[in-house]
């Protein structure tokens, strides 16, 4: 569906659907009134069937709040895969419906903690072709009747379950095959990302900061301590030095030096790894 107005051409279809795959019959519909749902087209449909039309009242989303919290559902489901793969907003209708094919396969406490998909077709799913959705595949093009000495396969985007379709990052394409390889821990969209902003740099120095700064204290913390008697004579060998090379030529200034009490503190390691604070 490409526009709110396809609805009067795709619910006709929807309607034979669950009646010829369900054995069942739409008795009530019930919308907020939106101009897709109202119109002579949808009316006389609803007569043709004997369907009843409900209609909320305006500015009281509450009273379709089923229909409200499924939607909410489905939104945030779908701008979180959209999120973590960043994938193009252009294959938006691909990521709602790989929302929607996962939300069928996860228990829900409104059916007793059931799987849609189960109470709908009896069986429960299986979970061995669930891939992360928009990682990088390798699609094998064999099938497509290219020579011999062409390529096997090239990095593609897994976008889709219902169709298994597999877009190609660079020209958009799209194929459809069954021998697939997945490599679940790269996103090519992820890393055609544009430069990070000023913004999201500077976040990332702040935090690099942080991070120095609990290094510092950790170390700080675990480095040998100075006892307080301790810190009282070098504070008095100091003083006595300062007295003598002020009284004293360099070079007794030096002999009284070396023949002070001198004491050694462990420096503090400089190598620290700020790999964690580096990844995006």
């Amino acid at each position: 569906m490409n526009r709110k107005s396809d609805v009067a051409t795709i619910f006709p279809s929807f309607l034979k659907q669950m009646e010829t795959q369900f054995d069942t019959h739409v008795k009530i519909f019930q919308s907020d009134g939106g101009g897709e749902f109202v119109n002579q087209s949808l009316q006389n449909l609803f007569k043709t069937n004997g369907i009843i039309l409900r209609i909320s009242c305006p500015g009281t989303p509450e009273q379709n709040g089923l229909a409200e919290r499924r939607h909410r559902h489905i939104i945030e489901t779908g701008l979180t895969l959209l999120s973590h793969a960043s994938v193009l907003i252009k294959f938006w209708t691909a990521v709602f419906r790989t929302a929607m094919f996962l939300i069928n396969r996860l228990p829900t406490s409104v059916l007793g903690y059931k799987l849609p998909h189960e109470v709908v077709f009896g069986s429960a799913p299986t979970y061995d072709s669930l891939r992360v959705f928009g990682c990088s595949c390798y699609p094998l093009f064999a099938p497509f009747g290219r020579s011999k000495l062409n390529i096997k396969s090239t990095r593609c985007v897994f976008l889709d379950y219902s169709t298994n379709h597999k877009g190609e990052p660079q020209t958009h394409r799209f194929y459809i095959s069954r021998h697939v390889k997945f490599n679940e821990f790269q996103f090519p969209y992820n890393c055609m990302q544009q430069p990070d902003t000023h913004a999201s740099q500077l976040f990332k120095i702040k935090a690099l900061l942080r991070l120095l700064k609990t290094v510092v204290e950790k170390s700080i913390a675990t480095a040998p301590q100075v006892s307080h008697h301790d810190l009282v004579i070098i504070l008095q060998n100091a003083e006595i030095v300062q007295e003598e090379s002020t009284s004293q030529p360099a070079t007794s200034a030096s002999a009284s030096l070396s023949s002070s009490t001198t004491a050694e503190i462990t420096p503090v390691p400089t190598a620290i790894s700020l790999t964690s604070a580096l990844a995006p």
